[in-house]
C-alpha cells in the first residue's frame, strides 16, 4: 500500500534535487559562476546573493513541510492491547498503552513522546530528512533491530539532516569552518547512514525486504559509487583539479538523494503514524473539588 508516509522520501528527493539545481541556474544566470572556467562546487553556487538567500529559504520551506501531516491538536486514544486493563471512566484522559508492534499484524508506527501537556497541539518542525530518519528508526525497532545499532543509524541520519541545513545557512565565504563541518555531516555521515542500513540487512537476514529483489543490489551499487566518488572528490580537490572534484560532488549529491528516495519502498508498508502521548505527572489535571469542600470554603469566607 502506498500512503502519504511512503511518499515522504520521494518528496524529499524531488525537493532537494529541484532546490540545488534552481540555485545553480540562478548562479549561472546572474554570472556568479563562470562555466567556461569549469564546473563550480555546490557551495560556490550558493555563496552569493540572491541565490544564497533563495537556497536558505528553500531549506526553511522544507523544514516547515516536514511537519507530521497526521498530527492534530486533539489526543486520540489507542485501543488497549490484550491483557491490559482499560482506563477508568474517572480518568481525565484516555491515554494509550503502547506495545511492541508485530509487523505481520500491523502496518502502523507508534511514536512515544513524553512530557506533553494534554490538549496541546502536537507538531514537529523537522526537516523532511530528519522526519524520515525518525520514522525509519521506529520501523526498524518494530522489526526487532537492537537499540544500539538502531540508534547509531538514527543519529547518523539526523546529523546528515543537520549538516544539510548548516550548509545552506552558513555560506562558505562567510563561515568556512562551519560550512565545511556541515558538508562533512551532509556527505560523509549521510553516506554512512545508508551503509549502516545495508550492513544491518546483510547481518540480519530475517529482516523484511520490501520491494523488488533488485532494490538491495541497487542500494549496494549506489553506496559503492558514493564511496568511490567521495574519495575521488577529496583527492581531486587536493591536486587540485577543482572542476573534476566539483563534478564528483554533484554526482554524490544526486546519489544520496536517490538513496533517500528509495526509502519510499520501505515505507510502502506503513499505513499510518500514531502518536502516543504520555503526560508528565506534574501536568496531570487536579481532581475537581467536592461540593462539601466548596461549602466549607464559602462559610469560612463569610
Amino acid at each position: 500500500m502506498w500512503g502519504y508516509l511512503s511518499m515522504l522520501p520521494a518528496f524529499l528527493a524531488i525537493w532537494a534535487v529541484a532546490s540545488i539545481w534552481t540555485v545553480f541556474a540562478i548562479a549561472v544566470a546572474n554570472r556568479a559562476v563562470n562555466l567556461t572556467e569549469g564546473i563550480p562546487y555546490i557551495s560556490l553556487c550558493g555563496s552569493y546573493p540572491p541565490q544564497s538567500c533563495i537556497f536558505g529559504q528553500l531549506l526553511n520551506i522544507g523544514a516547515v513541510m516536514g511537519n507530521c501531516p497526521s498530527t492534530s491538536p486533539s489526543i486520540l486514544p489507542t485501543p488497549p492491547t490484550k491483557g491490559t486493563p482499560a482506563p477508568s471512566s474517572s480518568s481525565p484522559k484516555s491515554w494509550s498503552w503502547p506495545a511492541p508492534l508485530n509487523p505481520s499484524l500491523s502496518h502502523s508506527t507508534t511514536l512515544l513522546l513524553p512530557r506533553v501537556r494534554p490538549g496541546s497541539p502536537a507538531h514537529f518542525p523537522l526537516l523532511p530528512a530528519a522526519w524520515i530518519c525518525i520514522l525509519r528508526y521506529h520501523q526498524l525497532r518494530d522489526w526487532g533491530v537492537g537499540k544500539w545499532p538502531n540508534q547509531l543509524i538514527l543519529w547518523s541520519g539526523l546529523l546528515c539532516a543537520l549538516g544539510t541545513s548548516v550548509v545552506g545557512n552558513f555560506q562558505q565565504k562567510n563561515q568556512q569552518a562551519t560550512h565545511l563541518t556541515g558538508a562533512f555531516f551532509a556527505f560523509f555521515v549521510g553516506h554512512l547512514y545508508f551503509w549502516l542500513q545495508l550492513l544491518l540487512s546483510w547481518r540480519k537476514k530475517s529482516l523484511p525486504q520490501p520491494g523488488a529483489p533488485w532494490i538491495g543490489p541497487l542500494r549496494l551499487v549506489l553506496c559503492s559509487l558514493c564511496t568511490i566518488l567521495m574519495v575521488a572528490m577529496v583527492v581531486l580537490h587536493t591536486w587540485p583539479l577543482r572542476s573534476a572534484s566539483a563534478a564528483c560532488e554533484w554526482t554524490v549529491a544526486m546519489l544520496l538523494f536517490t538513496l533517500f528516495g528509495l526509502l519510499t519502498v520501505d515505507f510502502s508498508g506503513l499505513d499510518s503514524c500514531t502518536l502516543c502521548l504520555q503526560p508528565s505527572p506534574s501536568l496531570s489535571p487536579l481532581p475537581p473539588a467536592s461540593p462539601i469542600s466548596l461549602q466549607g470554603q464559602q462559610s469560612q469566607a463569610l
